[in-house]
């Protein structure tokens, strides 16, 4: 992400980050028991923007997205705006795709992020102001110390992204981390050998715009290819479609995810599953959301969908803040928890899920059953530097 920062500007730069990345939650910090563990996707998730807004997303207090054939519109028509979504579930290892095309103008940068309560992090970053090319990167725990050295770029095929359309995914394994460009992989970092900067922890997913030029620090100015020129405003970038899979560590039904100590392996993650019965109702006309989840049940987007899952002590909580802001869960009360997520205006029927029966554990590493999970919200690493 630093290729082109001196040292003294990227300095600045990780210093800026450190002081806005954070979680509320941080199991690294506190006590793992304290953190509400946070729901998984559990499955298949396809959101499909052109048809409308998606209850897996929720938007931030200063998105104003509208939504089209091109999909969901990200707009920035001048400074301190940053449209964002973020997803209300997690995935623990799996693929996110997306497509999407970028916002062209200097300054702007367009996202997808992957990110976890210990500050794992997984990035596609692209500059407005450089037509062919995404920055792709990733982080571990926080740690500031590797921040510039572990991003490369990437030639987009076809060399445009501004004005074509093309699917982005993130293929994430135990194993291995691919960065994906319309199906061929471009970048492959391996567990073997990085264990311990290895991104391995349950992650939510946000994508979103943001004015990396208008930032009071030089070096983020420097890095997004300096000020933006508002009389080329508006600034749109246009998000699709994603697809997610959440593979659950080779655990099936997973529910929620959740910390056992305070070493951030993936070796101390918990799955807790579902079993019982699990059913769907909805009167939705559109849906922008199908797929499955935890027990087969199908997810279906609308304005408000509420999911209540009984037999366990866990709530949801939702992040809205933009890239660059970050929130976290909240603590569960009483026996049972309902969470409740609101989407993106839009005139939609609500749909509710419901799925009873106890809540059971099952242990993994690297696939094998043998552990525990929790996964609140974490800070929005490179893209942290947004409200400097």
């Amino acid at each position: 992400m630093f290729s082109s920062l001196s040292s003294a500007a990227a300095v600045v730069f990780a210093t800026t980050v450190a002081a806005q990345t954070f979680s509320d939650c941080n199991p690294l910090k506190v006590d793992p028991s304290t953190c509400t563990p946070n729901p998984a996707f559990g499955g298949e998730a396809n959101i499909d923007f052109t048809k409308g807004a998606s209850d897996l997303f929720t938007a931030a207090s200063n998105t104003g997205v509208v939504y089209g054939d091109n999909g969901a519109e990200f707009t920035i028509n001048a400074t301190g705006q940053a449209p964002t979504f973020t997803s209300t579930k997690y995935l623990f290892f799996g693929t996110v795709e997306v497509k999407m095309r970028v916002a062209k103008g200097q300054g702007i940068i367009s996202t997808i992020v992957l990110e976890s309560d210990v500050l794992d992090e997984i990035d596609w970053e692209w500059l407005g102001g450089t037509n062919g090319e995404v920055q792709s990167n990733y982080f571990s725990k926080g740690d500031t110390a590797t921040y510039g050295t572990l991003e490369q770029d990437i030639a987009i095929p076809g060399g445009d992204d501004i004005d074509t359309f093309h699917t982005y995914t993130l293929d994430w394994s135990p194993t291995q981390l691919q960065w994906k460009v319309d199906g061929t992989a471009y970048r492959t970092l391996t567990y073997a050998g990085n264990e311990d900067t290895y991104p391995q922890t349950p992650m939510m997913v946000k994508i979103g715009t943001w004015c990396g030029g208008c930032s009071d620090a030089p070096g983020t100015v420097a890095w997004a290819g300096g000020a933006p020129d508002w009389s080329q405003a508006p600034f749109t970038a246009y998000y699709q479609s994603i697809n997610i899979q959440d593979n659950s560590n080779g655990v099936a039904n997973a529910v929620t995810y959740e910390y056992t100590d305070q070493t951030g392996s993936m070796a101390s993650i918990k799955v807790n599953t579902g079993s019982g019965s699990s059913d769907t109702s909805s009167s939705a006309s559109s849906s922008a959301t199908t797929g499955s989840s935890a027990g087969g049940a199908q997810n279906t987007a609308s304005t408000l969908s509420t999911v209540t899952a009984s037999g366990g002590n866990f709530a949801t909580a939702t992040g809205n803040a933009p890239i660059g802001q970050v929130t976290g869960p909240a603590p569960a009360t009483g026996s049972n928890s309902t969470a409740t997520s609101t989407g993106a205006s839009g005139k939609q029927t609500s749909t509710t899920t419901s799925a009873s029966g106890s809540a059971t554990s099952s242990v993994v590493q690297g696939g094998a059953q043998k552990g525990a999970v929790n996964l609140a919200f974490l800070g929005a690493g490179m893209f942290a530097l947004l409200f400097v």
